[in-house]
């Protein structure tokens, strides 16, 4: 059984990265896997996409890499963008040859060995795991049995209402009905610290807005952070 670390949402904080790396390199890890979300909103998401493409770390696609990889398909069809936007300087940072990682990732990495999934939002209840949409790539509230639709918890800017207004409606956060019998580990959703929920392990630990970086070895459970070096982001309220 080989021994796996699973990194947060990196978000283009390269240095923190490789300090996160320094300290597995002590913890006789046989793989290194991601949540997702390498770019965006820190200094640097080409210099994490090298580093994931050279150390050979599996991972799987966040929201992130899926608006990027449109938008970027959209400037090689000849699309014009009035603005320059900080999707446009992830775009410009990445090397050509690192392309085809980010264009590979998948939504989901299944681990039998250890009975665990890999995804960036989260998984619906009562739906096969191979038959999951995409919309995983987003999840944090859920209408379960509702088909795929998501929302955000926090503050919900796209439809203008709280957690509690959604709940009140029959959202719910998406770990709180899952029935799977795997470990689900996940990003997208910030925490203080990872944040175990019956078989569930987000381990996105706010380290773009000054939090930290964090990873979860398993099948031991065992925590391994470093602190942020700066704030590079405001926190909002969604992810």
């Amino acid at each position: 059984m080989k021994r796996r670390a699973f990194i947060g949402d990196v978000h283009g904080c390269p240095d923190e990265l490789l300090a996160l790396l320094s300290k597995l390199a002590h913890e006789s890890i046989d793989e290194i896997c991601h949540t997702g979300d390498l770019l965006d909103r820190g200094p640097d998401s080409g210099a994490v996409v090298q580093i994931c493409v050279e150390r050979k770390i599996k991972g799987v696609m966040g929201n992130h890499e899926s608006t990027v990889l449109k938008m970027r398909n959209q400037i090689l069809k000849g699309h014009k963008h009035k603005n320059v936007t900080e999707k446009h300087r992830t775009i410009e940072s990445i090397r050509h040859q690192d392309w085809a990682y980010l264009e590979k990732l998948p939504i989901m990495y299944a681990f039998d060995d250890i009975n665990t999934i890999l995804v960036h939002g989260g998984v619906l209840p009562n739906i096969p795991l191979y038959k999951q949409p995409f919309s995983i790539c987003c999840m944090q509230m859920i209408k379960p049995w509702a088909g795929d639709a998501t929302r955000w918890w926090g503050y919900d800017h796209i439809h203008e209402r709280t957690e509690e207004e959604n709940r009140a409606d029959g959202w719910v956060r998406w770990y709180e009905v899952c029935n799977h019998e795997e470990i689900i580990v996940y990003g997208h959703s910030v925490y203080e610290k990872p944040f175990r929920y019956n078989n569930t392990i987000g381990v996105d630990t706010g380290c773009v807005y000054g939090g930290e970086l964090s990873a979860v070895i398993l099948p031991d459970w065992k925590y391994i952070s470093v602190s942020a070096k700066k704030a590079y982001f405001p926190k909002r309220d969604r992810n």
